[in-house]
């Protein structure tokens, strides 16, 4: 009997215990700008959302795209199968670490080193079927933020790496690209 007289008083004269602290302002942050990805193509735009979840977590969603026409086919095939690829666009998440840091009055500044997924779009320039390929990806890098009030200047600079087919070779190559970035952005 005291065995459930026990729970029942413990549960019916219990106070409430509740655990608080300063809640975090929302730091969504939008940016756009130029790209420039596997620095053998012509400049693209890029364009994505970053957003805090803890003081030091941050997580990126956004993507690139180079306009324009492929790369022309090449008459011969490179003796290395990996060269003839090219890295045109690609959607990725990137969760980051920031450095941590006190935030000024007006001038503000972020290091953030960043691992993630994605999904990328390349070109096969020795391929006569089917050149074009899409592909998961990982990837990993660095953003420096410099911010003054709500607008502000974002550089950064990502590796894609992934794994594709390479029809003239006949062999799943790994690949290696790098995507460098300036954009603009507005935090509120």
């Amino acid at each position: 009997m005291i065995r459930l007289l026990l729970p029942l008083c413990a549960l019916l004269w219990s106070t409430t215990a509740s655990a608080r602290r300063v809640p975090l302002d929302s730091q969504i942050r939008a940016h756009a700008g130029l790209n420039l990805a596997d620095t053998t193509l012509s400049p693209g735009v890029s364009a994505g959302l970053d957003t805090r979840l803890t003081r030091l977590f941050y997580v990126d969603v956004g993507g690139f795209y180079t306009p324009g026409e492929d790369p022309p086919r090449e008459a011969l095939v490179l003796a290395d199968p990996s060269e003839n690829f090219s890295l045109e666009h690609g959607v990725f998440a990137t969760p980051g670490l920031r450095i941590p840091h006190r935030y000024g009055e007006d001038f503000n500044w972020d290091l953030i080193g960043r691992v993630g997924f994605g999904v990328v779009w390349s070109h096969d320039a020795a391929a006569e079927r089917a050149p074009d390929h899409s592909d998961p990806a990982f990837t990993g890098g660095a953003d420096l933020l410099l911010r003054y009030h709500k607008v502000g200047l974002r550089l950064s600079g990502k590796v894609f790496t992934w794994s594709s087919f390479s029809a003239p070779a006949l062999e799943e190559i790994t690949l290696l690209r790098p995507v460098f970035s300036v954009e603009m952005l507005y935090q509120w």
